[in-house]
């Protein structure tokens, strides 16, 4: 009876042994083959669990630079349209000075009104450009054109927050009501407006005296492209700031996941050879138990 309670023993350790090879050799065959220490939690526990803390900063650095790069291209599209509608008002102060010329004709004046309600037009058409989040300059209220025909404001002065790292958020648009209207200091509609109507009716004087206006609404527009131009070095600093985290985490992953290829591939040698080894021995062992039991 004891006899073969030490055969069974013996059998058991060798089967227990030949089982956790075979799975030391799957193991081994699936970091040589894919690279990765960790392919699933039960490999390490703790290591996947660092390896998880670790993806998910990767992910929210990721969420992050998306939204970055969302509120980014719309700065910069604000930024180049408010370029544009200084432009627009450096014509304009142009068409006033020539207009308040004496010796300018009241055809000439004429002809230069109706150029004005074209800058008025251009000007309407940069207030209600969309972005990719909607209207750029109509602050919270960005599902609706904030500037109506008649030039009228119906937007509101709310910064439209984002969140660009953990706790951290900075509004990303460019106040149209600042840039365009009198929160800013002056309504360029309506000072447009006003050397349209002064161009029409001849009136030297009123055009005038809307020279020192239209150069008061190109420096406002000046401040606005300031403010964007402060809202894209903002979210430049910030996006390289998670590039520099990225590296980080990606390093700390690697470390956590990444193997050595040639250590990998002599780990399944030397396991394949230490299985074939203990096959043999097995198969010797078994041998000599059936040939005890047969004396």
């Amino acid at each position: 009876m004891a006899m073969r309670i030490s055969d069974n023993m013996t059998i058991g350790y060798l089967t227990r042994s030949n089982a956790h090879l075979r799975n030391e050799l799957t193991a081994n065959a699936r970091r040589a083959s894919s690279g990765a220490r960790i392919n699933s939690p039960s490999d390490d526990p703790v290591g996947a669990a660092r390896l998880a803390r670790v993806q998910a900063g990767l992910d929210r650095s990721t969420a992050y630079k998306s939204a970055i790069s969302s509120a980014r291209e719309d700065a910069a599209v604000a930024e180049s349209a408010i370029s544009g509608a200084q432009d627009v008002l450096k014509r304009a102060q142009e068409i006033a000075l020539l207009g308040s010329n004496a010796t300018t004709t009241a055809q000439s004046r004429t002809d230069m009104a109706k150029e004005v309600a074209q800058l008025k037009a251009q000007i309407l058409s940069v207030g209600n450009l969309k972005g990719s989040n909607g209207y750029l300059f109509a602050g919270t209220a960005s599902g609706v054109a904030p500037f109506t025909p008649a030039g009228a404001f119906i937007g509101n002065a709310n910064g439209r927050n984002v969140e660009i790292a953990s706790g951290v958020t900075v509004a990303v648009n460019v106040s149209g009501a600042k840039a365009f209207t009198v929160a800013g200091g002056r309504d360029i509609y309506t000072d447009l407006t006003a050397l349209e109507t002064a161009l029409n009716t001849n009136n030297s004087d009123a055009v005038a005296a809307t020279i020192l206006t239209i150069e008061a609404g190109h420096t406002q527009l000046s401040a606005a492209r300031s403010d964007a131009g402060l809202i894209l070095s903002r979210l430049d600093v910030a996006e390289e700031g998670h590039v520099s985290s990225d590296l980080t985490l990606s390093q700390a992953r690697a470390d956590i996941v990444d193997v050595d290829p040639s250590e990998a591939y002599t780990a399944f040698s030397n396991t394949q050879r230490a299985l074939d080894q203990s096959i043999t021995v097995t198969r010797n062992i078994l041998s000599i138990l059936a040939s005890n039991k047969l004396q």
